[in-house]
């Protein structure tokens, strides 16, 4: 009893720290998106001035 009730706690312990780990790389992912957004969006704005400047 004693010994399958850690080993579930120990598995809830994992699940959520993979859990915090999945979290994180998500949000990383998601700030790395919104600068290349941020990039492109800049880029397009720029190229769109130079087009209709000429």
């Amino acid at each position: 009893m004693n010994k399958s009730r850690s080993s579930m706690l120990l598995a809830v312990h994992v699940l959520c720290y993979s859990d915090l780990n999945w979290i994180q790389w998500f949000r990383m992912q998601f700030k790395h998106m919104l600068k290349l957004v941020k990039m492109m969006g800049v880029y397009y704005n720029t190229e769109y001035d130079r087009r209709r400047n000429d």
